[in-house]
């Protein structure tokens, strides 16, 4: 269960209701264009899809406030619905 966490709380259900999933990682892929360097590193990521019992995360790593970015994350998700 070491690659077990919550991937996601989804409160567009309502105040009342929230949704809540486990994740297992199935495959996650990094690639580094550039040393990030002492700055501190900010990540964008975005969900792709997410199916039944898959999801496909991309993200992009920023150094500083630099524009261009010093890695490419993709990784994908085994997801179960707990709550």
């Amino acid at each position: 269960r070491r690659n077990r966490g919550q991937l996601r709380a989804d409160a567009s259900a309502g105040p009342r209701q929230l949704l809540v999933y486990l994740a297992a990682i199935v495959g996650f892929n990094v690639s580094f264009f550039r040393v990030a360097g002492a700055e501190d590193v900010t990540a964008v990521a975005r969900l792709l899809r997410k199916g039944r019992s898959l999801a496909f995360v991309e993200a992009h790593l920023y150094s500083g406030s630099r524009e261009e970015p010093c890695a490419h994350v993709t990784a994908t998700y085994s997801v179960r619905r707990v709550a």
